[in-house]
């Protein structure tokens, strides 16, 4: 491994407790200029965490036990006792993640973060981690009868005609004519498996978007820290709720983060050592991201540039490897920016032409009479005025830990090559938060900013790793006990982990966090498809069937209609089906109303039982979701 000298500025490394102070007094202008109640988070992280690191840097670090196999042992037989427990308890409620399934989850990740705490050999707690991580996904993923999410349906349908024609013909009209990876991988899985679409998606997609960020940040994180806080780097990421996120809602973008992971890896590995072979990977990769998805591959670009400019910073010169990787990932993503074309081979306008074109115009028109909106990773667009304030908790100590972690990291000073490691980390995380938090507020979500979560969350979970254990090791004990940091421990990752995974977009299938409007239920249920078979025998053309605003992602409806205070306006028109899922009655369910000319989409449960007795009559009822014959 060569070394990188960087410039006289940094001779000494950087100086964490001057950054600390630089943190605090930005989040304490964020908290003067910010009025968004969801966005205040922000700042007061950036306060919480450089008040913790200067608070306990003066602390003479406790020393923490290596191993103890005894509770090594222990923990690892109640972790496959509790697996079976969460397995049988999915199956007896039916292959739905109940309450109880969520609170067995929550204990499975725990427990593997004790066995990762107290024999840290990533040969055995990295399957175990794994274990863990596939599980949740998995039981979320196969909840639903259908999918769960909303893109997934095109996507899957797609990649079930490439299987049934043998061609990319089903994509002729669309972007991804360009970027068919995705696709072509899912059907070759369904080809040669013989499963269904949903099971070969599963099995290509989600086993790579599980198993490859894990070991990555296990790789890249233990390189510089150890084994024990490489693999709570990879436990944090697998049990944060965007990872669980894309790793249920399996669409491009899940096969972007896998890629995205091998690009971090392949750069940090070609700038430390200079191996032509890692800078081979990188180019390749980038390729795929190419093939794969086009946002992706922008994330993926975005976060070269920002890293390989940090290695120009810290070291005040540009060498021609930094120039190389800079040049090739422009030349990539100019290539497929201006190749990409919008409704495929026969569009006119590129993808430089409509999503760069809008971004740029929407920078340069920003003024005073734009819409501040600023884009959380736990909420999608619009939603972020009904979300409770409990959802955001995971997400922001998730961040105070990753703040703590970068100035302990900063603040170590051990070698050269490990300031730089966690400069350019730092620089990539800083600018990558800062198109995903400062486009909306100039007005534009063309780059899709609620994509790039699950991305950040990697180098947040970097940086969480290292803070996690920072705090502990600052507790202070008597002797050399490895109970009381182990419990420590567990009590900041219990809180991470029931934020996290209960937050609603890791439970898009059942939320388990679902007291506010904004925890969309996106499962489909055994009675739901039963009742859209019974609907599919009486419909005819001419009647038209309607249901609440997500329920035309999964069956052919229109969403239901008002006018403003007139429920009766609903059976308003020609005679209709409607059909009524128990779901329909919850607060997040959403419809349409009609105030004069405009019409909102709003949440708060479709009232259809304030229709008058007279209006409408019950067609079928298996339960719990009812059809009905509305005509005044």
């Amino acid at each position: 491994m060569k070394q990188h000298n960087s410039h006289r500025i940094f001779k000494g490394g950087i100086n964490a407790i001057v950054l600390s102070v630089a943190l605090l007094i930005l989040g304490g202008v964020g908290l003067v200029f910010v009025r968004n109640s969801h966005a205040i988070r922000y700042p007061s992280a950036l306060i919480i965490g450089a008040a913790l690191f200067l608070i306990f840097r003066n602390r003479n670090p406790s020393r923490i036990p290596e191993y103890n196999r005894r509770i090594g042992k222990v923990a690892l037989a109640t972790f496959f006792v509790i697996l079976a427990m969460v397995v049988h308890q999915y199956y007896t409620a039916g292959f739905w993640r109940t309450d109880r399934v969520f609170h067995l989850t929550f204990l499975l990740y725990v427990v593997a973060g004790t066995y990762a705490f107290v024999r840290p050999n990533p040969r055995s707690v990295l399957p175990v981690i794994a274990i863990a991580g596939f599980a949740n996904r998995a039981m979320g993923y196969f909840a639903s009868e259908k999918y769960v999410g909303v893109d997934i349906y095109s996507h899957s349908e797609w990649a079930s005609s490439i299987a049934t024609e043998g061609s990319l013909e089903p994509l002729f009209t669309s972007k991804y004519y360009y970027a068919p990876l995705y696709h072509i991988q899912s059907s070759i899985g369904e080809l040669i498996l013989g499963v269904p679409t949903k099971t070969a998606i599963a099995m290509a997609v989600m086993v790579s978007v599980t198993f490859v960020p894990l070991l990555g940040i296990y790789v890249l994180t233990s390189r510089f820290w150890g084994s024990r806080i490489g693999l709570f780097a990879g436990l944090l990421y697998i049990a944060s709720d965007q990872a669980i996120q894309w790793g249920v809602h399996l669409i491009p973008t899940s096969l972007g983060i896998v890629f995205f992971t091998i690009v971090l890896l392949s750069i940090f590995a070609y700038i430390l050592s200079g191996d032509k072979r890692q800078f081979g990977i990188l180019a390749a990769t980038l390729g795929a991201l190419v093939l794969t998805h086009q946002i992706s591959l922008f994330v993926s670009i975005v976060a070269v540039v920002a890293i390989t400019g940090a290695v120009v910073i810290y070291q005040m010169r540009i060498t021609m490897q930094s120039a190389t990787i800079g040049l090739v990932s422009g030349f990539v993503a100019f290539l497929d920016f201006v190749t990409t074309r919008f409704g495929g081979p026969q569009g006119e306008a590129s993808f430089l032409d409509i999503v760069l074109g809008n971004v740029a115009s929407s920078v340069l028109t920003a003024g005073t009479e734009t819409q501040p909106e600023v884009y959380d990773p736990s909420i999608s667009p619009g939603r972020a005025t009904v979300m409770s304030n409990m959802h955001y908790l995971g997400p922001s100590l998730l961040l105070v830990l990753a703040i703590v972690g970068a100035l302990y990291w900063l603040h170590s000073r051990r070698d050269s090559n490990n300031t730089l490691v966690a400069f350019s980390i730092g620089i990539c995380v800083t600018v990558l938060f800062g198109f995903t938090l400062v486009l909306p507020m100039v007005g534009t979500r063309d780059l899709l900013p609620g994509r790039w979560w699950g991305f950040l969350y990697i180098g947040l979970a970097i940086f969480a790793a290292p803070g996690l254990i920072y705090l502990s090791s600052r507790v202070r004990f008597s002797g050399d006990q490895m109970g009381p940091h182990l419990a420590t421990v567990l009590v900041l990752l219990l809180l991470i982990v029931a934020l996290m995974t209960g937050a609603p977009n890791a439970s898009q299938d059942n939320p388990y966090m679902d007291d506010s409007v904004g925890a969309e239920r996106l499962g489909v249920t055994e009675q739901e498809v039963a009742i859209t078979e019974h609907t599919e025998n009486v419909r005819t053309e001419e009647i038209q069937v309607e249901s609440d605003f997500r329920f035309p992602y999964y069956y052919q409806t229109e969403t239901v209609q008002m006018d403003h205070s007139n429920p009766n306006s609903i059976a308003s028109g020609t005679p209709k089906l409607i059909l009524n899922r128990a779901y329909m009655s919850k607060h997040q369910a959403q419809y349409f109303v009609s105030i004069g000319e405009d019409q909102r989409r709003v949440p708060g449960g479709v009232p259809i039982d304030q229709l008058p007795p007279d209006y409408r009559s019950t067609v079928y009822d298996n339960g719990r979701d009812t059809l009905l014959w509305v005509s005044r």
